[in-house]
Parts: structure tokens; sequence; C-alpha cells
């Protein structure tokens, strides 16, 4: 009986010495050096990215944002272009806080009524520069 373990024995330390011989030996992985980048670098780079993304994903929140029958002929210019100032207002008073609140998320939504789109864009996108800069923190459940 002593014979067979030994066998099996030998057999196993065998196969494994076998085995571990026939696997190829993987290469060392090749360093490439990466060029220098600085932090400012990497900054500037993901603010472009930031305002990219901003002026593609502003027009698409605008118009849900926009009521049906807001082309309403009856504004006058005057009357739009002192919506806009105030819906500007509304933007740097609460930056100048540094928070947006239920409050001022009411208020910008009457100013936006009639408002063009481009207009709320660049407005929206105002906001949104300084919610991405951290001067302005959103408290509201919904910003817009």
């Amino acid at each position: 009986m002593k014979v067979p373990a030994l066998f099996l024995g030998l057999g196993l330390a065998a196969g494994y010495l076998v085995a571990g011989s026939a696997s190829p030996t993987a290469p060392a992985p090749a360093r490439v050096a990466a060029p220098a980048v600085t932090r400012a670098e990497v900054r500037a780079e993901l603010h472009h990215e930031l305002a990219r993304a901003r002026v593609a994903v502003a027009p698409v929140v605008i118009e849900r944002l926009e009521p049906a029958d807001s082309a309403d002929d009856t504004d006058a210019p005057e009357d739009l272009a002192e919506r806009a100032d105030l819906a500007r207002l509304v933007v740097e008073r609460a930056t100048a806080r540094g928070v947006w609140t239920d409050a001022d998320r009411d208020a910008l939504r009457t100013q936006f009524e009639g408002l063009p789109g481009e207009t709320q864009a660049e407005i929206f996108a105002a906001m949104s520069d300084a919610v991405n800069r951290g001067v302005l923190r959103v408290t509201a459940d919904t910003p817009l």
C-alpha cells in the first residue's frame, strides 16, 4: 500500500514541475514615458470640456422649460430685454449669496416666460458656470 502512495506523490510532483515549466512566461510590461502634464493644464482641459458639454445641453434643457406658446408676438422687445435683465439679476444675486433656492428657481421661471431660447440658454449657461466653479450651491429640489 505504501508503493501506490509513493507513485501518486511522485506523479503529482512531476506533473506540477512539468506544468510549471511548460507555461510561457509573460514578458515584463514595457514602460512608456507619459508626457508631463501640469495640474493647471488638466484643469483647463476639464473646464473646456465642461463648457462644451454645457453648450450642448443648455438648448435641450431650455427646450423642456420653454412653453409651447412662448413665441408670443405681443411682447415688446423692451419688455423682453427687461425680463432678460431681471433673469440675469436673479442669477447674479443667487451667485453673490452663494446659494440657489426654490425662490430663485421660481423667479427665474417667471422671467423666462416668453424669452427667446438663445437668451434663456445664455442665462442658464451663466448659472451653470457658477455652479461648476463652486461659487453657487443648489439647494432647490429642482434647479429649474
